[in-house]
């Protein structure tokens, strides 16, 4: 049915064809109906709205039509033998992709929309919990609804649930199910790599804004993906041990931005999916968070209260430089001396990270991990030419130097490396040594003075500064002590100069002589 309406159907490109005259009588036609484009886009989500409730009633019976024919999971479903439902799943969510990705205005909305709840109906149905892991019940259910203005008494909705330890359900259904999962999950990251193309474009076109009608599509893109998550929170997406696996891959702990995920690392291609969303285009200063961004960056932290340690470095792919500056208007106790663009939504994740980087459910490694790379960030930003640590360019008004959010992640990346130390993991090691590595550079970076035209030097955040280096001194291993010992030496001999300096530097105007001294105090 749905090859036929696309078949004839046109193509809906927000541009409103012209409508068959009628002859001398003309009928008065809502401008959502007004052209056979828009009126082959509401039968199209009419035929994927049936689509979903079929799928959502009858899934299981469906299913069941598996049990007599093998099936391998990852293989193609268009090969000989396969069931019949295997290859109609397929199509039925290369339909529901193509709904998703329409390209258009305010009239695809609806389109884009429904598209995508298939999409994520698909994977809800066919993971191991079912999609009733996901229904909130009621607390006032009367089975009733309008028919043709009429109340009518309707049957309860039911779904079957389909569970691998049942005994009634065969292995073949099993590994069919799986294969049906696999498949979903695979359109769902065809559609980020839709999005991703789409930001690529709109860098092409210097625009930092997202249409209205993708953020809505992002909006109930994020809705499905929580419900998603609470059907495969125990299951697919489960947060992998490494110390059950037995093996650590550094580059997993040390990269935030994942590469080459494995395709059936669900957890791990779900992050990235959501990253993807929270990163998109929201403009430049912008105050505040578009809700698509601010539900994905909630989600993060949902998964991260289950205790997923890649949901953790997500969000601080998300923050990145967020830790170490702020905008003028969010803070008032920073410093100012030029920076990288700060917007609400980094902001937003540098604060979650912040709040949970403690979680008991968090493994030591994953903690350590997050603060190897924020320092790696640190280190990376300041070579750039828009915020060099020494500069004699006046300052931007609207930036400033903030190491609040990031104390939280020094303190306990660095305890819990204390732990990996005492370990005989070599890999432990290894990262606790780069760690430190990275840690003596940051610490040194911090401590060089900032040069402002018409101001004395000063050394930024010095408050904040201090609780970082008792940081470091306190949980410094025995072999890294004399490294951390010299940079206290530094830092109270560059204090001393600085202080020297503000108490015989002249400022012009009264306002200077107060900012130096609050200065000259830290």
């Amino acid at each position: 049915v749905y090859d036929q309406v696309l078949s004839r159907g046109g193509n809906i490109d927000g541009k409103e064809s012209e409508t068959a005259k009628t002859g001398k009588y003309k009928t008065s036609v809502h401008h959502s109906r007004d052209s056979a484009d828009k009126q082959w886009a509401t039968t199209e989500v009419l035929v994927i709205q049936g689509l979903n409730r079929v799928l959502r009633n009858h899934f299981a019976q469906l299913l069941e039509t598996t049990g007599n024919v093998k099936v391998e999971v990852g293989k193609s479903s268009t090969a000989g033998g396969a069931p019949w439902f295997v290859g109609a799943w397929s199509r039925i969510l290369e339909l529901a992709l193509h709904a998703a990705t329409r390209v258009g205005g305010r009239d695809t909305l609806d389109l884009r929309s429904s598209g995508l709840d298939l999409v994520i109906l698909c994977s809800q149905l066919s993971c191991r919990a079912g999609v009733q892991a996901a229904i909130t019940p009621a607390r006032v259910g009367t089975n009733m609804e309008v028919v043709n203005g009429a109340l009518r008494s309707v049957g309860e909705a039911k779904f079957a649930k389909i569970q691998d330890d049942d005994k009634q359900i065969s292995e073949s259904v099993s590994l069919c199910r799986k294969e049906l999962f696999v498949s979903s999950f695979d359109t769902l990251s065809k559609f980020q790599q839709h999005l991703e193309d789409g930001q690529d474009d709109e860098e092409d076109l210097k625009s930092s804004y997202l249409e209205p009608v993708q953020v809505q599509v992002l909006q109930r893109l994020v809705g499905g993906l929580s419900k998603l998550f609470d059907c495969c929170k125990d299951e697919e997406l489960r947060p992998v041990n490494l110390g059950d696996s037995q093996r650590l891959v550094m580059e997993r702990l040390l990269l935030l931005e994942a590469k080459n995920i494995e395709r059936e690392d669900y957890e791990a291609r779900f992050v990235a999916l959501l990253t993807t969303v929270a990163g998109s285009a929201v403009g430049d200063h912008t105050r505040f968070i578009p809700h698509a961004q601010q539900s994905a960056v909630d989600l993060l932290r949902d998964m991260v209260a289950n205790g997923s340690g890649r949901s953790l470095k997500g969000l601080a792919s998300i923050a990145g430089h967020a830790f170490f500056w702020v905008s003028d208007r969010d803070s008032s106790d920073g410093n100012n001396s030029g920076g990288p663009d700060v917007d609400a939504v980094s902001r937003e994740a540098a604060k979650v990270v912040s709040d949970e980087i403690n979680n008991e459910l968090l493994s030591a490694e994953t903690k350590a991990g997050v603060l190897c790379v924020l320092l790696s960030v640190f280190v990376a930003e300041s070579d750039k030419e828009s915020w060099k640590l020494e500069s004699t360019a006046p300052a931007e008004p609207n930036r400033k130097r903030s190491f609040k959010l990031f104390i939280p992640i020094m303190e306990s990346g660095l305890s819990n490396a204390g732990k990996l130390d005492a370990s005989d993991n070599s890999e432990f090691l290894e990262l606790v040594d780069l760690l430190w590595d990275r840690v003596g550079m940051v610490l040194a970076l911090m401590l060089c003075p900032i040069h402002i035209a018409s101001h004395a030097p000063y050394i930024s955040q010095a408050a904040n500064l201090a609780k970082l280096m008792k940081s470091a001194a306190e949980y410094a291993p025995t072999r890294r002590q004399n490294e951390v010992s010299l940079l206290l030496s530094s830092g109270v001999l560059k204090s001393i100069d600085i202080a020297r300096d503000h108490a015989t530097h002249d400022l012009s105007n009264s306002d200077g002589k107060v900012r130096s001294k609050k200065r000259h105090d830290d």
